[in-house]
């Protein structure tokens, strides 16, 4: 049964997708324009920190588009989220081995504290959307579609009526 909350809840998790996105292009405004010194006089960071546009692009894209289908209650918007969320965990951890391996936490600048803070956001609110997205997954399923130990993908129509209609993986 869903919870009398859960469209609220939506709603929440939609609007800190959306600042996820909007964070990312501060980050990037700031980056690109200078304002803050981010390591890119180190020709070392500059070109870690450039690998990273598309991939940076792409996940604000899946952290936008999961905020916008939260906010209208679509069901694709768990999905959109999980996405989101496991890219921002893996870049966060990412950005934190390089930066530490290069010592740019050694002598904590307001840059060096701004990657920190960002990394520590990728990383923290990756692992807990990751953990809400799968949840609101499971609960958004109807409980007669749900097979123990698999996590839907898609339907086989030709399976229809079977206890196994669904493809996917061990969960």
């Amino acid at each position: 049964m869903r919870s009398p909350h859960a469209p609220d809840r939506h709603k929440a998790l939609g609007w800190i997708m959306l600042a996820g996105g909007a964070l990312m292009l501060l980050f990037w405004s700031l980056y690109l324009t200078g304002a803050m010194e981010l390591g890119q006089h180190d020709p070392m960071i500059a070109a870690f920190e450039s690998a990273f546009i598309l991939a940076d692009t792409a996940l604000g894209f899946f952290l936008c588009a999961s905020g916008w289908t939260l906010l209208r209650g679509n069901p694709r918007g768990p999905y959109l989220m999980v996405i989101a969320a496991a890219m921002s965990l893996y870049l966060g951890l990412l950005d934190l081995a390089f930066y530490a391996q290069a010592g740019l936490y050694a002598s904590l600048t307001a840059g060096a504290a701004f990657e920190l803070a960002l990394n520590t956001i990728c990383i923290v609110g990756g692992a807990i959307c990751l953990r809400l997205g799968w949840k609101l997954m499971r609960v958004s399923q109807p409980a007669s579609t749900r097979h123990p130990g698999i996590v839907p993908l898609r339907r086989r129509p030709d399976l229809e009526g079977t206890p196994n209609r669904w493809i996917g993986g061990a969960a």
